[in-house]
């Protein structure tokens, strides 16, 4: 509201010591700006993300079929504190989805919230995105940009939402997404996110809760916290909020959703992050949805770096190499396998992201011809190399 009205009130009380063609600028100016006013207003109410909101919408015409995705990030959500707090939405996903209670937030890079909301988005650690702390000044987003990017890039039609109470996120890390908002607050970030899940049925939706941060500096990220453990319960009831809306959609029109819950940090007893504490490394990591295992992800140790290609796997999406990617496809959620018949012989070529195994059903490995080690991000060994193989039948 400042905005708009300090500075004509200024101009208003100005005008006695001006001449008369000063004053008629002045007052011509202030219809102006009241005109301009009158514009934006008439343009937020005819354009509000709330609207259309009543009933889900099916949208035809998406690059991935009935596959949808949305990653939800608590700001500071300390693992030994989830434990604690009532939040049975959240247990609802863990205890029927892939769950990790000690995924690694951090590689050795501080534990503030841009390196690793940065880390999230792109798959890659600070020592190549370069978002060493919330400042974003040396940022190598253009080497390593972030999933929307990549989604963007190979899919040019899909319908991009970022939905985030901590500005940052959006002005300084997502580029080319459809709807970008940036809230007030957690409960306006679920109005936001129940509405355009119902209308707009995204591809890829991010969505960002900040208020638990706020509650960890204030007075500890610990469990004996009430104010830590009340809004974390809150933020459940948010996120049950949002798991209504896409069950609508599941229900209506056969979506296939994966819910993916991550968290960019935890923090200390005394309030505090940016560390490489337990308290503050360790955070949840949740997948649930039609192609989520029930089962605990702890072989490999997962990372914030392994969401990416996940999710990029799930959409059945390539992951290029060259991206030079630090994570890899978690065992946790069912990858489709591509199959293509070779046009010049009698040969049937697989490709899939992140291979933890090969099987077969032919009775014998005689039919698979070794076609080398080969880079790929996706691989758990230390080495980052796999073999791909070619069937002949």
């Amino acid at each position: 509201m400042n905005k708009f009205f300090l500075f004509p009130f200024f101009l208003i009380a100005t005008i006695p010591f001006a001449n008369n063609a000063q004053t008629q600028s002045i007052v011509d100016f202030l219809e102006f700006e009241s005109n301009q006013f009158a514009e934006i207003s008439s343009l937020i109410e005819s354009r509000s993300p709330l609207d259309d909101c009543d009933e889900a919408q099916e949208r035809s015409g998406s690059p991935f079929g009935k596959k949808r995705a949305i990653l939800i990030g608590i700001d500071g959500c300390r693992i030994d504190s989830l434990r604690a707090a009532d939040t049975p939405n959240l247990d609802h996903l863990a205890n029927n989805g892939a769950a990790s209670y000690f995924t690694q937030c951090s590689y050795g890079q501080p534990t503030y919230s841009g390196p690793n909301w940065a880390t999230i988005l792109t798959g890659v650690w600070a020592d190549k995105h370069f978002v060493l702390d919330n400042n974003f000044f040396f940022s190598n987003l253009d080497e390593y940009p972030t999933v929307f990017e990549r989604i963007r890039e190979a899919k040019p039609d899909a319908f991009l939402s970022s939905i985030v109470n901590w500005e940052p996120i959006n002005t300084r890390l997502v580029t080319r997404a459809n709807s970008e908002i940036s809230a007030v607050s957690d409960e306006w970030v679920t109005q936001l996110a129940v509405c355009s899940i119902l209308r707009d049925g995204p591809d890829f939706s991010f969505i960002q809760f900040d208020e638990l941060d706020a509650a960890g500096h204030r007075g500890g990220y610990h469990p004996e916290n009430q104010d830590y453990l009340s809004t974390l319960s809150r933020i459940d009831g948010y996120i049950g909020e949002i798991m209504e809306v896409i069950q609508q959609r599941i229900d209506k029109f056969d979506e296939n959703w994966l819910i993916i819950i991550s968290s960019d940090h935890g923090g200390t007893a005394s309030g505090n992050h940016g560390g490489l504490t337990a308290e503050e490394v360790f955070v949840p990591l949740f997948f649930y949805g039609q192609d989520a295992l029930n089962r605990p992800i702890s072989r490999p140790v997962p990372f914030n770096t392994d969401i990416v290609p996940t999710l990029l796997g799930f959409l059945e999406l390539e992951t290029d190499p060259a991206w030079n990617l630090d994570g890899r496809t978690l065992p946790g959620v069912k990858i489709e396998i591509g199959i293509e018949l070779s046009p010049t012989s009698s040969e049937i070529i697989l490709k899939w992201p992140g291979v933890m195994r090969l099987e077969s059903s032919v009775p014998s490995t005689g039919s698979w011809s070794d076609l080398g080690p080969v880079k790929s991000p996706f691989t758990i060994s230390p080495e980052n190399t796999s073999k791909h193989y070619r069937l002949s039948y």
